[in-house]
């Protein structure tokens, strides 16, 4: 038979008592914060990285929203980051919580930027040019500026979309659209762009001279794209550019051909409508033919569809 001590028996029933307690009241004084994350701008909710002390207790419940522990007592510094976003910091401290467990959190967007690099399409060394920026209509100048690094950085703005404008001497100038329209965010866009010297030979192709479907008529767009050639023809007025127009592969190999022709012919009436010769632009269509990328889905079939601007005589 094995006789206890009745102390030790006291002490051991004390002890557990005492460690319950603790366990308990630890138990007890721990809080759960609900995190809500959105956009500054927009206010809606966007998904981020917590950066927490106790990284085991964070978890997403949904798009924006998620969960943290904490423990009774504390005070500890939250960093919520994301990509495109400016970090934030937020003390999260326990008396707080306490009375008000949802904590909503607005992230600051960065800035949308611009990186360009300006290169010759021959050599691919970089190019000394002057860069513009304008509205959609090219009615206001948003940025000019003669720039000889690469990339170049320039600070776009939220919900905008903009015309884009290469030039530099002795070649083909470039005009597209830099479109961050619905864009709330500090993304980034890089652009290389290959200037096309003015040589004899030298070929380049626009895939932003745009017509309605099934259309031969040039858009209001796709005339703005054509201003700066027809001043490079104005300038020059000696030069031959052969205009060659290009379809997708949707329709039948005779409806294409036809209908790029009509095309070719429609840049060629406007470009003398600015004031080049009709002698300066002979026109080809090519239908399907000679297509930059397999014709497999909606975005190759939208690189086939082009108009190629050659240099064919350049008597200075």
């Amino acid at each position: 038979m094995v006789h206890r001590n009745p102390v030790h028996v006291r002490f051991f029933v004390l002890s557990c008592f005492v460690l319950l307690s603790i366990l308990a009241h630890a138990q007890s004084d721990s809080v759960t914060v609900n995190i809500s994350i959105t956009n500054q701008i927009t206010g809606k909710p966007i998904e981020a990285t917590l950066n927490w002390y106790l990284p085991e207790t964070v978890k997403q419940v949904e798009w924006g929203k998620y969960t943290i522990g904490l423990d009774g007592d504390k005070e500890e510094l939250l960093t919520i980051t994301k990509p495109g976003y400016f970090d934030s910091e937020v003390k999260i401290d326990y008396e707080t919580v306490k009375q008000n467990p949802l904590q909503e959190i607005q992230l600051q967007p960065g800035i949308p930027q611009l990186h360009i690099s300006v290169l010759d399409a021959v050599t691919n060394q970089p190019l000394t040019s002057a860069i513009d920026l304008f509205t959609l209509d090219e009615a206001t100048e948003i940025f000019s500026e003669e720039v000889s690094v690469a990339p170049y950085i320039i600070d776009l703005e939220y919900d905008q979309a903009h015309v884009l404008q290469v030039r530099a001497p002795g070649y083909f100038s470039f005009k597209d659209t830099i479109d961050y329209k619905r864009v709330f965010d500090g993304r980034v866009r890089k652009k290389e762009i290959r200037l096309v010297p003015l040589k004899l030979g030298s070929k380049i192709s626009l895939n932003n001279i745009h017509f309605e479907p099934n259309q031969a008529e040039l858009t209001d767009f796709a005339k703005l794209m054509l201003v700066e050639l027809s001043h490079v023809l104005s300038q020059k007025t000696k030069m031959v550019l052969e205009i060659s127009a290009y379809t997708d592969d949707v329709g039948t190999d005779e409806y294409n051909l036809e209908l790029s022709r009509k095309r070719a012919l429609s840049v060629k009436n406007y470009l003398v409508e600015k004031g080049a010769r009709p002698e300066q632009l002979p026109t080809k269509g090519f239908g399907e033919g000679s297509p930059v990328v397999p014709n497999t889905n909606d975005a190759n079939r939208a690189l086939n569809r082009r108009v190629e601007f050659r240099i064919v005589n350049l008597n200075e």
